[in-house]
């Protein structure tokens, strides 16, 4: 396998320094399925893209394949720890073993037939006893007896038996399929992707097992990101070679709320322009008073307005956090929450490199009033580099929620199980972060390196490039729906008598905006042509999204959001999602749209005088050469996007 790999570098190179970049893509593409997860073959076909993508074709070339393959981050610790968890069931199996001379020997001359009725009459011991004696007693056939423990839905039995297997090097693809099946029944997916990737080292493996192991691996990285997301009857969240999808299981008219979420974590825009609204940093409801908003003039001097918000106005008053004033809170419950789940570890008051976060913070939304947007050095990012400290800071207090008493160290297992939650955030391949902002890395080292082992996480430049990115790729902007102003508008919109008020009264407000990450809308893919569009809603009495759809979808349709101002033209949107979210579209839109009338839209013809080829007569989006290009570009689809 090592000789291939190194075979394919080499060719790949080869042909860029051939300036063949088509090959050496095709090259990189089909490598990448087989070593997904190889850094020089990344490294190597990133490079490539960013050294040729303005003196080649416009359309740049990413590998749709290149970064859903290969371990999360932990895996190595879950691993051992699944590993644990079956040398524990071994060991009950010892404990209760029965070291009767007597009946060692029966045990020895049992069959596998009879090992297996010893599991369906529930005696498990004698069973793995006895299966375990047939084991080292014969030259059995190792696919007959791991087929027969899984077909009886003897999943424990399968890991236990692989586990203990004399010659796993020698076991078929067959074998560690069904091992692979049965760790995923028994939520052991570390064991699970271990094994998938033992089946692809296997003698026997060929490129007809290639399908059938992906499938799997990806039923199990799905079981794994996705299992012990929020209910939500109307969706499903999948993982294939093409990446993830969040499917409709059910029709949605127009208009419909397909699904709604909370977020997981949160932190005020920095650059929104109204930092001095005030609003829960743990929540994001709104916080400001009737006197904040209206003015305490406007109050005074209009006695109508003053008794309409005596009875209307949601009054809610702001709890700053006792220790550092930093944070406001709409609550004791979400003051209480926010400390208990990230705030102990990053208040100013419990932390001293923590004050300097949120000092940066207050600078950068003084640069982008004055519209540099950027802290050099620092922060250059609209959200808040407050999310990733509570992201860093969540994970600890989670692992340290694991531990059985205050002395006890948190282990680096709890650690890799509390970063689970974060797991299901994908990337966006960016890199060299800590290049460009050392001195937010070298603040959030110093933030969390303590001596007190539980308030200490590592975070390594790969860590902080990782987070990083996980965060602006599904970094969502929202805000409260239920606005004091939006209710008290509600209820005097319904009074006669209060209806003269409407002359004074906004129809727009500035609003709190805050940025979060959510699991389910974080997996939602790109188009131009989306079919659902993202408002900010109410879920469980609290800030959060609603994802509506924008047109009728069927059961079975793949929910579609739009990640860029679908207003610009064709090239104006490629080139924003490929700078910041490196791929290159290729949706209905950006397939049946053109540049410019230089060239033909449907055959790629370049047009031979100034003028340049007519444009379709209805959405002017599109050019062509002739009348029956213009047709065969109708058919082929651009007929679904013309005048979207």
């Amino acid at each position: 396998m090592e000789d291939e790999l190194q075979k394919c570098i080499i060719k790949a190179k080869e042909f860029v320094d051939a300036q063949n970049f088509q090959k050496a893509y095709e090259v990189y593409e089909e490598a990448l399925i087989k070593f997904p997860a190889n850094s020089e073959l990344n490294d190597g076909l990133r490079n490539m893209q960013e050294n040729v993508l303005e003196r080649i074709s416009p359309k740049p070339m990413v590998s749709p394949t290149s970064i859903h393959y290969g371990d999360l981050p932990g895996d190595n610790v879950i691993l051992r720890h699944e590993e644990g968890k079956v040398k524990q069931w071994l060991e009950t199996t010892d404990e209760n073993s029965d070291t009767n001379q007597s009946n060692s020997q029966v045990h020895s001359e049992m069959g596998l037939e009879e090992a297996l009725n010893l599991f369906k009459n529930g005696e498990i011991h004698r069973g793995r006893h006895a299966l375990r004696s047939f084991c080292n007693s014969s030259d059995h056939d190792v696919d007959i007896v791991m087929k027969s423990l899984y077909d009886m839905t003897l999943y424990k039995e399968c890991i236990i038996y692989l586990f203990t297997s004399l010659h796993p090097k020698k076991n078929s693809v067959s074998v560690w399929i069904l091992g692979a099946k049965a760790a995923k029944e028994l939520s052991l997916h570390a064991t699970a992707e271990h094994w998938i990737k033992k089946a692809l080292q296997s003698d026997d493996f060929n490129s007809d097992d290639q399908e059938e192991l992906m499938q799997l691996f990806f039923k199990i990285r799905t079981a794994r990101l996705f299992d012990n997301l929020p209910s939500e009857e109307g969706i499903e969240v999948n993982l294939s070679e093409k990446g993830r999808s969040v499917r409709a299981l059910c029709s949605y008219e127009s208009q419909s709320v397909i699904f709604q979420e909370g977020p997981v974590l949160i932190s005020q825009a920095l650059d929104s322009g109204y930092d001095d609204i005030p609003a829960c940093s743990h929540c994001a409801k709104c916080l400001v008073s009737a006197e904040q908003f209206f003015g305490g003039k406007s109050l005074k001097g209009n006695k109508t307005l003053k008794n309409a918000v005596n009875q209307f106005w949601t009054n809610r008053t702001p709890l700053r956090c006792e220790q550092c004033s930093m944070e406001l809170y709409c609550s004791e419950k979400c003051k209480l929450d926010s400390w208990k789940k990230y705030h102990r570890l990053i208040c100013p008051s419990q932390n001293k490199h923590a004050a300097k976060l949120y000092e940066i913070c207050t600078e950068f939304k003084k640069a982008s009033v004055k519209s540099s947007g950027k802290v050099e050095g620092w922060w250059y990012d609209n959200f808040s580099p407050i999310v990733l400290a509570k992201l860093w800071a969540s994970i600890l207090c989670d692992a340290n929620s694991k531990v059985e008493s205050i002395e006890e160290v948190v282990s680096d297992v709890l650690i890799a199980i509390s970063k689970r939650k974060f797991d299901s955030f994908q990337v966006c391949s960016q890199g060299g972060i800590t290049k460009r902002i050392p001195q937010m890395y070298d603040l959030m080292v110093k933030i969390f390196t303590n001596k007190d082992k539980r308030k200490q996480y590592i975070i390594t430049p790969g860590e902080f490039n990782f987070r990083y990115s996980q965060v602006s790729r599904s970094i969502q902007v929202f805000s409260d729906p239920n606005h004091p102003y939006f209710l008290f508008r509600k209820q005097v919109d319904k009074i006669p008598e209060m209806q003269h008020l409407k002359r004074i009264l906004p129809n727009t407000i500035p609003e709190a905006v805050f940025t979060g990450i959510f699991r389910i809308q974080s997996s939602l893919n790109h188009s131009c042509a989306n079919n659902v569009e993202i408002i900010s809603g109410d879920v469980n009495e609290a800030p959060g999204i609603h994802v509506i759809s924008k047109r009728p979808i069927k059961e079975g349709d793949e929910l579609f959001t739009s990640f860029v101002d679908t207003s610009l033209n064709r090239q104006q949107r490629r080139g924003f999602l490929y700078r910041m979210y490196h791929f290159w579209c290729e949706c209905p839109r950006c397939m049946f749209e053109g540049d410019d009338s230089d060239t033909c839209t449907q055959c790629r013809k370049e047009a031979d005088d100034e003028k340049g080829f007519p444009s379709c007569g209805r959405c002017h989006k599109a050019w062509y050469c002739s009348k029956a290009c213009q047709k065969a570009a109708w058919k082929k689809g651009h007929k679904e996007i013309c005048l979207y």
